[in-house]
């Protein structure tokens, strides 16, 4: 009896301690649930209602306009297949940029646009934060600890930088509801219900699919496959059957997604990057210096914030940040002082191998085993390999998860244990790195500069960096503290103040990595009226213009992008519904991208087109009614010498300035050919009218001073005489003494009477096409009249009619001004007939052609993408695989 009252009172002290940590935990889950479903309300509905929705950079140039489009696809009753206005009509569903089957797309065709878009990044956060939540809880951790990898997750590192490419958020948003499937899949004991999980896997897997954002998709093959591998090998006896349930998941995921990657894959043979190069695979890898932004997310500048310098190297702060807080780093360092080497590989260590793999991905070219990577199936067909930093992220918060729950849970007691001690000191080590970084950053001058790889001219900019440095090297200090504290804060306490300091870390990356706050945010400047600048010429939308066709813009530098927002430039002109024959998206099809030159295969492509296209009959030939483009289109500061054209006797040729100029003084550079040509020129207003300014014998530079300084809009130079003569750019000096050349690119593309100027909009100059083709038009069959054959409209769009009504009697081809791409199908039921026969269409340049059989009656024409007949029968397969595992 002596001995038993001490053992009773113990025992019911661990019983009441087990209590209470057990109701704490469960108040700490409830909590974190309630703001793990608050925050992205508050992020993303907040600023919609103000006016303000979340909606910038790719995302509001590509990726919004797309799915209007499939929004209104749907509505119409119809599958979201084709585009028709962009790249003279290109894959929509097969396109990926769209993610044409993604259930939150279809949010489009019920909500409006804003406010689809708003309700589907507030799911994508809580698929995120929920999910991730539920796994840590899965692997054993406290739900305070949980919660920390979960707010780490969704606030900061790809999932918060990454906003700006919803697709890639969005698919990454059901990886950890992945993991949490497998997790169950090779968990003891397995039961008849965790085929439930199967169906699980099998739908999270397929959402991502459907997000339909290639590097999301092979991340989470990544992330979900060391996972499961390293699970299954754990898994003993039961390995086979774990093995098994999890690839049934993986076949019925693959099924459900078949919908869209089938036609995407497809789309990409078929495209601009159906041939890439190790070169291409490398471009937008990270380089090895830049490892230091995992630590110090704004060592190499910020978003812009508070007056402080943007990111300083020629490249996006977007695409290389993958910080996720002070935590992850003392995570992955800490957690390794729990390893010992001759025990089991513990839980945890699966992590520090995704994170180290995401490292070495995200590296690509610029690792030894670059030229292998190269290689691997779905990741050396894609390039910006700096995106794999989403992989590290992942791994990243589960270890801070991890490290979070031993620190909870450290005793006094225990501090003195090997292991106990080697966690302390690591975490402390991991901790301090962020200052580490900031103070060599900060105190490092010229040296640090150049291996961070900062441009020569950044020096100075780089030195007003240190404010965005201060928090970041203080929150490392400030939980290496807590660190070294382990074991002697009472639980609650302890709980509030690493869940505050996280929380501080995430707004600091927010803040000055992510979202750009106005220097004089709250009290805006006021400037003196006096020195208030002219209010910039107003943009209007292209719609406006009365396009009646097809359009082009080009501003290859994205000189003047607000303009180009305003104007509605590709892809933001569908939602205007004015074609183009330019597009945004990363694919094009490859035998129009080669002629027109509108996009690159390293992504160089938005409002760019090659000038032979607009001076030859290839823009003719789509319906290009309009083009429009910057005054640096046609006139430059420096002469190009090959900027000459040859004109003959009696002939005329006309430069266009793109802006009305104030012009002083013209010098012709002439070379006589033949003859003895002589010639003159005339300055062109806004109003028609022409100023002569005087000629002279060709064979040598003729200076032509006007009579007084004329605003013009363009140089007009008449040949007379016998002969030929070579004009080099004229130079053009302006009143104010400005000297210009007109010489630029579309200088020659653009003259006239191909095309003729036609006003201008904002700081575009707009120029129309005299010689653009119809949307229909026919042409006679090799050795056959033509006749009386005629063909008109019935129905679809305007710029591309898909009902046509023909009448050929000795046949005709029949040429429809839309790009030739697989899918297109057509069928001709002659009059008076109920059915109906295929005709091949073949492409006439980049366009369709049909050859008609002789008589009367009706082409259909239809798009297919390549891929969606079988896509649909596997899409059906998977629905039936994934029913059955429901009922299980």
């Amino acid at each position: 009896m002596i001995l038993a009252e001490p053992i009773d009172v113990r025992v019911g002290d661990l019983v009441r301690r087990a209590a209470r940590d057990h109701s704490a935990d469960r108040r700490a889950l409830a909590t974190w649930v309630t703001v793990l479903v608050a925050l992205p309300v508050l992020a993303f509905a907040l600023p919609a209602i103000l006016g303000h929705p979340v909606l910038f950079g790719d995302d509001a140039d590509q990726n919004f306009p797309l799915r209007v489009l499939v929004g209104q696809d749907l509505r119409a009753g119809h599958l979201p297949l084709l585009d028709p206005y962009l790249w003279s009509g290109s894959p929509l569903l097969g396109g990926w940029n769209a993610a044409a089957a993604f259930p939150l797309t279809w949010l489009f065709a019920l909500l409006p646009a804003v406010a689809a878009w708003t309700v589907g990044l507030i799911v994508t956060w809580w698929v995120a934060g929920l999910s991730m939540l539920a796994l840590c809880r899965s692997l054993g951790l406290r739900a305070s600890a949980a919660g920390i990898g979960a707010l780490s997750f969704v606030g900061a590192g790809t999932m918060a930088a990454q906003v700006v490419h919803v697709g890639l958020v969005q698919g990454m948003s059901f990886v950890p509801l992945q993991l949490l499937a497998v997790q169950h899949l090779t968990a003891a004991p397995r039961n008849h219900s965790s085929w439930r999980w199967v169906a699980v896997l099998a739908a999270a897997g397929a959402l991502t699919l459907l997000a339909a954002e290639p590097r999301a998709i092979a991340d989470a093959a990544v992330i979900v496959g060391l996972f499961a591998l390293f699970r299954v090998l754990r898994a003993g006896e039961g390995a086979g059957e774990a093995l098994t349930r999890i690839l049934a998941g993986v076949v019925c995921g693959l099924a459900l997604g078949a919908l869209q990657w089938l036609p995407g894959i497809l789309a990409v043979s078929s495209s601009q990057r159906a041939v890439t190069s190790a070169a291409f695979f490398s471009s937008g890898s990270l380089p090895v210096r830049w490892l230091d932004l995992l630590a110090v997310p704004d060592v190499l500048g910020t978003s812009g914030s508070f007056g402080l310098p943007s990111f300083l190297p020629s490249y996006n702060l977007t695409e290389v940040s993958g910080y996720v807080g002070v935590l992850g780093l003392v995570g992955a360092f800490g957690m390794l002082g729990q390893w010992r080497l001759r025990h089991r590989p513990p839980e945890w260590l699966v992590w520090h191998l995704v994170a180290l793999v995401g490292i070495v991905l995200a590296l690509g070219g610029n690792t030894p085993v670059g030229h292998l990577l190269v290689h691997l199936p779905l990741y050396g067909s894609q390039r910006l390999q700096s995106r794999n930093l989403a992989v590290v992220d992942l791994a990243l918060c589960v270890l801070a998860a991890y490290f979070a729950d031993w620190w909870l849970g450290a005793r006094a007691e225990e501090r003195g244990l090997p292991r106990e001690r080697a966690t302390r000191l690591l975490g402390i080590a991991g901790a301090l790195v962020p200052a580490g970084v900031a103070v060599a950053a900060w105190r490092g001058g010229r040296g640090v500069e150049e291996a961070l790889g900062l441009p020569a001219g950044a020096a100075g900019a780089a030195a007003r960096l240190w404010p965005g440095l201060v928090p970041f090297a203080a929150l490392g200090v400030a939980i290496a503290v807590l660190v070294a504290a382990a074991g002697k804060l009472r639980a609650r306490p302890a709980r509030h103040v690493l869940t505050s300091l996280v929380a501080a870390d995430v707004v600091a990356f927010l803040l000055l990595a992510v979202v750009e706050v106005a220097p004089g945010f709250g009290a805006p400047a006021r400037a003196h009226p006096a020195s208030r600048a002219p209010a910039a010429p107003v943009t209007r939308p292209v719609s406006s213009l009365q396009v009646d066709g097809r359009f082009a813009v080009y501003d290859p530098g994205l000189v003047d992008p607000g303009a180009l927002s305003a104007l509605g430039a590709p892809d933001r002109n569908i939602l205007t519904r004015t074609p183009s024959v330019l597009g945004y998206g990363s694919l094009v099809d490859g035998a129009y991208a080669a002629v027109t030159g509108v996009h690159g295969l390293m992504g160089h492509g938005q409002d760019v087109f090659s000038p032979s296209a607009a001076a030859g009959r290839t823009f003719d030939s789509l319906d290009t009614t309009t083009l429009i483009t910057l005054p640096a289109g046609l006139l430059t500061a420096r002469a190009a010498r090959d900027a000459t054209r040859v004109v003959s006797g009696g002939g005329v040729t006309t430069y266009a300035l793109g802006t009305p100029l104030a012009l002083a003084q013209v010098t012709l550079p002439t070379t006589v050919l033949a003859g003895a040509p002589a010639l003159a020129a005339a300055l062109e207003t806004s109003a028609g009218h022409l100023v002569p300014l005087g000629g002279g014998a060709a064979g040598r530079p003729l200076v032509l001073s006007a009579p007084r300084a004329t605003p013009a809009v363009a140089l007009v130079v008449r040949v007379s005489g016998s002969g030929r003569l070579r004009l080099g750019a004229p130079a053009l000096a302006t009143g104010s003494g400005t000297r210009l050349f007109a010489d630029g690119p579309l200088e020659t593309a653009l003259a006239p009477p191909h095309w003729v100027a036609a006003g201008r909009d904002g700081p575009f100059a707009v120029f129309h096409d005299t010689r653009a083709a119809p949307p229909l038009r026919l042409a006679a069959l090799a050795g056959r009249p033509l006749g009386a054959a005629h063909v008109r409209a019935l129905g679809g769009p305007a710029i591309a009619p898909d009902t046509v009504a023909v009448v050929a009697p000795h046949g005709a081809l029949l040429v429809r001004a839309a790009a030739a791409i697989p899918g297109w199908q057509a069928r001709f039921t002659p009059s008076g007939a109920t059915t109906s026969e295929p005709l091949g269409i073949a492409p006439d340049g980049l366009v369709q052609e049909v050859v008609l059989p002789a008589g009367r009656g009706t082409v259909t024409f239809s798009y297919d993408p390549p891929g969606l007949d079988l896509g649909l029968v596997l899409e059906a397969a998977g629905l039936s695989g994934f029913v059955v595992l429901v009922a299980r």
